[in-house]
């Protein structure tokens, strides 16, 4: 599955659709090109208590492709994230940014609880991201 970008009304797009989560960590789920047609799909706007794939502890991923209509590839947008936890944030393979700092081990592990912020992401040159 593969949501559809291709404008940004004033109001924004609501990223909620085509999201999927698979637990555990591995390098190479960052490789755009991996095959992750047997991940769940998940809705991650959904309250924690409706996520219980989410809940458990541990490392998880969760992935959506972009088919980013040519209008808008190179280009910056904002997103905003409402997020708690540790997270990292990998467009086409690439580490972008992190948010606290990920671990297996729950003694090295620095989350952050944010509501509403403001990220940039510079989208890429090609149609799927």
């Amino acid at each position: 599955m593969i949501f559809h970008l291709d404008s940004l009304p004033a109001k924004g797009v609501l990223l909620d659709k085509d999201w999927k989560f698979h637990t555990g960590d591995d390098p190479q789920w960052a490789n755009p090109e991996y095959d992750d047609t047997k991940w769940q799909p998940i809705n991650p706007l959904l309250p924690l208590y409706r996520l219980p794939e989410i809940k458990q502890p541990g490392i998880g991923w969760l992935r959506l492709r972009l088919q980013v209509d040519s209008s808008l590839q190179n280009k910056t947008v904002a997103i905003v994230l409402t997020f708690g936890g540790a997270a990292e944030i990998w467009l086409d393979g690439k580490l972008i940014d992190r948010f606290g700092k990920v671990s297996v081990n729950y003694k090295e592990e620095q989350t952050c609880l944010f509501f509403n912020r403001p990220f940039s992401l510079k989208l890429g040159d090609h149609s799927i991201q």
